[in-house]
This record gives structure tokens, sequence and C-alpha cells, in this order.
């Protein structure tokens, strides 16, 4: 099999929400603030006369209590679990904006030239310092090599990412190379469109990076 030349450069990125910060709790989104649990008993029943009979009087107000303080916790369980849902909701609302360049960052690179051992490039604490070091890897290559991208789903995410957050840090080098005149303009490879889509309830298989290592045998 011909070897993968060294222009071709292999990328795959993770990404952060934007104020994200290293050992933060990612299941609470930043400035998201509990509400005061409030619950308020039922109202206890008017007690039956029973003639006056003290056993039977307080055999109800046993029961009684036993139904308030039941109700009540079924009240709390589900205010809490209100709150509960309230707060997964806002943090996945949250770690979703990580899926955007303008409400998210890029936390680490991925990449390889040709057939070179996988490299990775942290940005997690400094993203403007990682692009640059991207850019300085591109930078280095040969002058008559033209630098070809090739990402899984890279025209959907990893591509616009890159070039979006290069812009943002002022980095146009790192952009223009990302930049391609038409969407075959083989500048930028998306694998991912390469897969033969299945139809019907199965439109979706084969998308997945895992799901092609499986089928082809792949580690």
């Amino acid at each position: 099999m011909k070897a993968i030349p060294n222009h071709i450069l292999f990328v795959d990125l993770e990404t952060l929400p934007a104020d994200a910060s290293v050992g933060m709790d990612i299941d609470t989104a930043p400035g998201w603030i509990a509400p005061e649990l409030r619950i308020v008993a039922p109202v206890p029943r008017k007690s039956p006369a029973y003639g006056g009979n003290e056993a039977k009087l307080i055999e109800w107000a046993n029961k009684e209590a036993a139904r308030i303080c039941e109700a009540t916790n079924a009240l709390e369980d589900k205010a809490r679990a209100s709150i509960e849902a309230d707060r997964a909701k806002t943090a996945e609302k949250w770690r979703r904006g990580s899926l955007s360049a303008f409400n998210g960052r890029i936390g680490c690179i991925s990449y390889a030239f040709g057939e070179d051992p996988i490299g990775v490039i942290d940005c997690a604490e400094d993203e403007r310092l990682g692009l640059l070091e991207l850019d300085a890897l591109i930078q280095r290559s040969p002058p008559d090599f033209q630098i070809v991208w090739v990402a899984h789903n890279g025209t959907g995410f990893d591509f616009p990412m890159l070039q979006l957050r290069a812009l943002h840090h002022k980095i146009p080098a790192l952009a223009r190379s990302l930049h391609q005149e038409k969407p075959w303009g083989a500048r930028c490879i998306d694998t991912a469109l390469w897969v033969p889509k299945m139809g019907g309830g199965h439109k979706l298989a084969g998308t997945k990076l895992g799901d092609l290592c499986k089928l082809f045998g792949i580690d």
C-alpha cells in the first residue's frame, strides 16, 4: 500500500465551553444557583368527633400525622427533582456551547502528518498559544507542499471551528490554510462525506468514526 504523504494533515478537536476552566465542575453551569427549597405542607383535616372517644381520636391523629408527613416528603422529592432537572438542563445547554466557535473554544488538537505518530496540542489553558503551535507546524512544512486537511465531519465542525478560532485570535495564516473556494476543492477533506449512506432507520449508520473503525477492523 502506498504511504500517505506528509502534506496530508489529519486533525481531530476536543472543545470546551468558552468559560470552562480546568478543574471546574462541568455538571453545573457557571452562574447557576439552586433556588431555595420551599415546601408548603398539606393542611391537616378537621378531626372527627368520635363522640369524645379518646382512643379513636389518638388513632386518627396518628394516621393524619403520617399522611401529612408522607405528603410533605412527596412534595419535597418532587421539588428537589425539579431543581435537579433544571440544573442538568442548564448544564447540558452550557456544555453544548462547546460545539460553537462563538460560545466555545478548543481544548486540544490531535494531529498527524501523513503516517507520522499522532501529536496532541493542549489548548485548554491557552487556546491562542495552542493555535500558534499548530500554525508553526504548518509553516515548517516544505514550501512545495500545500497542506491538505483531513477530518471526520470536518466540514461540519473541525474546519470551521479551527478557522473561526484562528480568526478570533488574529492568526490569519492558519485561517487561510483552511479556506477553499469550493466544497470539492481538495484542501479540506471530510471523510464522513465518503461513507455510503444507508436509508430508512439506518440513515445515521456509519457517520460515527468508531462505527467505521469497527467495520474496517481498525484499532
